[in-house]
């Protein structure tokens, strides 16, 4: 009898891209098929030849065994370079269940990259959290008609520009750069803008049904998009198709007026030894391809 072959744990390259897509599609399902796992990998603001891979996997005798999708950007926060990588779409078949901790270790091993992991299941949470990962948040804030709006209508006076307006001439060169690399997804990204203060927003349309919500990835100004969004709610009906907006609990300690708290999704981990869980946020993750 021949020796059962050892599986082997190596980076998962562009080729293997429509085979990751099947596996993930016949095993962690979901709407949309192997087109809606192969979407993840094909994002647009890396080239195939400039992403370090799509994540590892564990490989027998030429077949998917598991994978760990591994989606990468590059930001300028704080005035520094930062690279990024998201962990998503984590299968693996129960025989190589032990080799799961290997592919986590290879991409946790990177040190020159930060890692976020946006929609964990409980069992990832619990491997991360051995490699150290921290919780980034705990719930949303929903902001609906003028939630957050100051009593005085001198804060009512704000400015949006979107893409129909000529955002892109009004954004600095890192905003300018962000827009451009999401630019090819069905997302609203606005500048709001009241006196001096600016905050560049990127929302995407999240949910079903009555829990439809515009899921804020990126606010530059938190408190600016908290005291301007319920002036705004018609423009985002019609950008989005919903009369809400999602921002993460971290980014307002203090809930502002006429918001509602919601805690029914998964809280997503984040490891970086520079980073504060405010320097982060959705940009760059599995959320643009999925819901853009």
């Amino acid at each position: 009898m021949p020796a059962a072959a050892k599986p082997t744990v190596r980076p998962a390259a562009p080729a293997d891209r429509d085979a990751i897509a099947a596996y993930l599609a016949e095993h962690l399902r979901g709407e949309g098929g192997a087109a809606r796992y192969r979407r993840f990998f094909d994002y647009r603001w890396l080239s195939d030849a400039d992403k370090p891979d799509l994540g590892m996997m564990i490989e027998v005798d030429g077949r998917i065994r598991g994978f760990i999708g591994a989606i990468y950007g590059r930001r300028r926060i704080r005035g520094r370079e930062h690279l990024l990588c998201n962990l998503n779409s984590w299968c693996v078949d129960e025989e190589v269940r032990m080799h799961s901790l290997v592919m986590l270790k290879r991409l946790l091993d990177r040190k020159e990259y930060d890692f976020v992991c946006v929609s964990p299941s409980d069992r990832v949470t619990e491997l991360l959290r051995f490699f150290k990962c921290q919780t980034l948040d705990t719930g949303k804030l929903l902001f609906g008609p003028l939630s957050g709006v100051p009593a005085s209508p001198r804060a009512w006076r704000v400015k949006v520009w979107d893409a129909r307006s000529g955002i892109e001439r009004h954004l600095d060169d890192e905003d300018r750069r962000v827009f451009a690399d999401h630019a090819p997804y069905r997302l609203a990204q606005w500048l709001i803008e009241r006196g001096d203060r600016r905050c560049f927003a990127v929302m995407a349309r999240r949910g079903r049904g009555l829990r439809v919500f515009a899921d804020v990835l990126h606010a530059s100004d938190p408190q600016l998009f908290a005291e301007s969004i319920g002036l705004c709610i018609p423009r985002l009906a019609r950008a989005l198709g919903t009369v809400l907006a999602g921002l993460d609990r971290r980014f307002l300690p203090t809930p502002p007026p006429r918001t509602v708290g919601y805690d029914g999704l998964r809280a997503p981990l984040y490891r970086s030894a520079t980073l504060a869980p405010t320097d982060l946020d959705a940009l760059y993750t599995e959320f643009v391809p999925m819901y853009g």
